[in-house]
């Protein structure tokens, strides 16, 4: 059976997905014609950061 990757290893593995994406210089002339709303693996862990404070804030403000 196949073992499945762990949250952290799969983040890590799609960091390093967009990396060497955005470096082969691909990813800056597919994002000049398309819109699909994905931001870079920096935006997404902002956003990602950003959701987790909230969620945080929302835990604490409950109690």
């Amino acid at each position: 059976m196949t073992k499945r990757p762990s949250e952290a290893e799969l983040k890590e593995q799609y960091k390093e997905a967009w990396e060497e994406w955005y470096a082969s210089g691909d990813a800056e002339l597919l994002d000049s014609v398309t819109g699909d709303g994905l931001g870079t693996p920096e935006e997404e862990e902002a956003q990602e950061a950003a959701l987790e404070r909230a969620l945080e804030s929302e835990n604490t403000e409950g109690r």
